[in-house]
């Protein structure tokens, strides 16, 4: 498979046949589940960005009304989205409370969903996303700021503008590890948006982001972690024929402050690290 690495390529060798995922199924029963879900979700989708339109000319009378309506709509898009999907959100720890500045690792777009799903923040991003098939329209339908990694330029305009939304009364969630990791281990956080914390001398917060699989089926790192080479598309159509899986947030007991970018990503990182238990 063209552009992944040898460990994600062997994954998605092993978990392309959709009956190695769920090996006490017959396959009649995996096709039907996989067909269900996804018309379903379709549905759910459309019905609730259709909701989610009807309320957009609030934000010109009413801002802070359409603000909560927006929140509410997301989250309640993003629950339906994983249990229609099968997925089951396991806490472990609490949830901050708005406003705050947040990270975790970062492993499938579902880390968006169950976080979503659950606080409502709103995400950071590298600016490719936005043009991805598909999930680039989700990211900006869920209201993404989106960063340009290459131009250190662009980090002051991204800085003013989670200033801004910190301000409104929103969390926001920065990956910082730069991209999808394997779900071997946490990779070192980038001290670039960091400078958000510094600036505002606020603390931030921190979850660590895994996967469990039903006994007999292939690990995460298999099938739940998005791996290099495979399409939004194809990894969604994955998920909706396995048996199902469970998501654990694990919330730090207290967020992190230091006094430059660089220590802070550091320190983050050895937290989130810490609590993050692997895929496999």
């Amino acid at each position: 498979m063209p552009g992944c690495s040898g460990y994600i390529c062997a994954s998605m060798e092993r978990s392309t046949n959709t009956h190695d995922m769920d090996p006490t199924s017959p396959v009649w029963w995996i096709r039907t589940r996989q067909v269900s879900r996804l018309t379903i979700m379709a549905i759910w989708t459309f019905t609730l960005v259709t909701l989610r339109m009807t309320a957009m000319p609030l934000a010109l009378i009413m801002p802070p009304v359409e603000r909560r309506l927006r929140k509410g709509c997301i989250m309640l898009w993003a629950r339906g989205f994983l249990y229609f999907l099968g997925a089951r959100i396991h806490l472990a720890g609490q949830p901050p409370k708005p406003p705050y500045l947040q990270v975790s690792n970062h492993l499938s777009y579902i880390d968006i969903f169950a976080l979503q799903a659950i606080q409502g923040p709103v995400f950071v991003a590298k600016s490719e996303v936005a043009t991805w098939p598909v999930f680039g329209w989700i990211a900006r339908w869920m209201q993404t700021v989106f960063v340009d990694r290459e131009r250190m330029l662009d980090l002051p305009r991204v800085t003013t503008i989670v200033e801004d939304i910190l301000k409104t009364g929103y969390g926001v969630h920065i990956f910082p590890e730069g991209g999808i990791g394997e779900g071997t281990e946490v990779r070192s956080f980038k001290p670039g948006l960091f400078e958000v914390a510094i600036r505002a001398g606020i603390p931030v917060h921190y979850v660590a982001v895994s996967y469990e699989t039903p006994r007999n089926t292939p690990p995460p790192s298999e099938w739940v972690v998005w791996g290099r080479g495979v399409t939004f598309v194809g990894h969604l159509k994955r998920l909706a024929a396995g048996p199902g899986f469970d998501i654990i947030l694990t919330y730090g007991h207290s967020p992190l402050d230091a006094p430059d970018r660089k220590q802070l990503a550091q320190d983050l990182t050895d937290a989130v690290a810490g609590a993050y238990p692997g895929t496999d």
